[in-house]
């Protein structure tokens, strides 16, 4: 009798991305060269987790890039959403993480912002060479944010 292996729809799905991932998808045009970064995000001395972290170009890079800091507090970077690094330039750091809170009864939602809003502005550069320091986002706060 011969024995039929059947793989998980899931498994699939996972080697798809798997071999997707691996086959060095062509860069577009022009496309920079990409250098790894990290920075590493606290608050009140803890590691600041699951925070969004995009990189907002202050010089004329027409590419999008993001990340999301990990337990560790850590954010690595990809750049138009799929290659990791980030081009050199300038940037200014618009990190951010929300809290939702809903009223059951009218079904109303508040968003409130985790990071302080009078904390001044993050900028770095990028060359190639970097090595950052931690960010101390100050205080925990839980501010309302007003529609």
């Amino acid at each position: 009798m011969t024995k039929i292996n059947i793989i998980s729809p899931v498994c699939l799905i996972v080697l798809c991305f798997a071999f997707v991932g691996c086959g060095g998808e062509k860069k577009p045009d022009g496309f920079p060269t990409l250098y790894p970064i990290s920075l590493t995000f606290t608050q009140e001395g803890e590691p600041f987790v699951d925070a969004m972290v995009p990189l907002i170009p202050l010089d004329n890079n027409p590419w999008g890039v993001g990340g999301k800091t990990g337990n560790d507090g850590i954010a690595t970077f990809i750049t138009h959403g799929k290659f990791p690094g980030v081009p050199a330039g300038k940037y200014k750091v618009e990190i951010s993480k929300y809290d939702v809170e809903y009223d059951k009864v009218s079904g109303e939602a508040k968003q409130y912002t985790l990071i302080d809003p009078k904390l001044p502005p993050i900028e770095i550069e990028i060359t190639g060479k970097d090595k950052f320091e931690p960010f101390d986002l100050g205080k925990k706060v839980r501010v309302l944010i007003k529609p």
